[in-house]
């Protein structure tokens, strides 16, 4: 049998989760978010999605934020990396009109 060398990480190792906004936010029709290219691109063809799985249909972050961030506290996670949807910050993409709901 062939030895494995141990590795130890240091005690202030960041472990952490990353979330993309378009890949797990769910709620792409909700709260005045505006329309971003993912949303459209499913809207035109959603034969190219695995499953037919859109931008509406992700594990659901928007709503289920909390739970998510404790389960990764459980698992010892001491840092998070997400994206922000700028369709949600900035709904029609034109102007400074930002979503009170979304700040």
């Amino acid at each position: 049998m062939a030895q494995t060398e141990q590795y130890r990480f240091p005690k202030d190792f960041w472990w952490g989760s990353s979330a993309s906004a378009t890949q797990t936010e769910g709620a792409a029709d909700r709260d005045g978010k505006g329309q971003n290219i993912w949303d459209y691109w499913f809207e035109k063809e959603p034969h190219r999605f695995f499953d037919h799985v859109g931008p509406a249909d992700t594990s659901q972050f928007y709503d289920n934020y909390k739970e998510d961030i404790r389960l990764m506290k459980e698992l010892g996670h001491n840092s998070f990396r997400m994206s922000i949807s700028w369709s949600r910050l900035i709904p029609n993409g034109r102007d400074q009109r930002y979503s009170r709901k979304f700040l």
